[in-house]
């Protein structure tokens, strides 16, 4: 059975809709549909029947994240736009401007995806925060920080769903990007103060990104991923450097 999670209801054309968010549901808004979906199946009742949900997704650092989106919307423009304000920024390239002008209009923004990340988990932080925490977590964490470990560990801890020998040849294939990441130059910008500025404004960001890797390393060191294995160690090396970098 396929349940059809699409938040809008209907397709469109963004270049017919400036400034309307794609579909990008929420886990609320999933978790209502799944439950919703239920009482569509149609099962035979001579036979026992048993459905689970088994969310899981991968958070970014939330700086890392806003400053790609920020280069997306510069890249996509006129065809996906916000408010006039921040439009301008984005066509003016000025990152901390944009950054400072979302601050200044209470992140309206008119884009339904932006700009915090743990809405997509919660509206309530706290809330966020347990679901993805804990021995036996409603959402399975993962972070783009280590892609290759992620998938690994999806195969590791949900192997009715993911297989770990395809795992390992999509990894090595030419269709995966996990290990063709390209360092690129840093914008011109000052990084220093737009990050500054993005810990004070966006802290609860923060929270949940700290939160997920502290449970991902949790989970990683109790997984039957092999310890000695370059990846596994620079996974590891990723998320302890972080989890330093927020608690200074």
């Amino acid at each position: 059975y396929t349940a059809s999670f699409n938040a809008s209801g209907d397709s469109y054309d963004t270049h017919k809709n400036k400034g309307m968010d794609c579909p990008h549901p929420g886990y609320q808004f999933l978790k209502k549909k799944w439950m919703e979906s239920l009482s569509m199946i149609d099962t035979d009742p001579n036979h026992n029947h048993s459905f689970s949900f088994h969310p899981f997704t991968m958070v970014r650092d939330p700086y890392d994240r806003l400053v790609s989106f920020f280069y997306y919307m510069q890249s996509i423009y006129p065809h996906w736009t916000s408010t006039a304000a921040l439009d301008a920024m984005v066509v003016e390239d000025d990152f901390i401007g944009w950054l400072q002008k979302m601050i200044e209009q209470k992140f309206e923004t008119k884009i339904v995806t932006l700009p915090f990340m743990y809405k997509a988990v919660d509206a309530n932080i706290d809330t966020a925060v347990k679901l993805i925490s804990g021995n036996d977590p409603e959402i399975f964490i993962l972070t783009s920080d280590c892609v290759e470990v992620s998938l690994r560990l999806l195969a590791d801890k949900k192997a009715q769903f993911f297989d770990a020998e395809r795992v390992d040849r999509f990894l090595q294939s030419s269709s995966s990007n996990a290990n063709k990441r390209e360092d690129k130059p840093a914008k011109k910008f000052n990084h220093t103060l737009a990050k500054s500025i993005h810990k004070e404004y966006f802290h609860d960001d923060w929270k949940l990104y700290n939160a997920s890797l502290f449970q991902m390393k949790n989970v990683l060191i109790g997984s039957n991923l092999n310890a000695s294995d370059a990846d596994y160690k620079e996974c590891m090396r990723k998320i302890d450097d972080k989890l330093a970098y927020m608690k200074g």
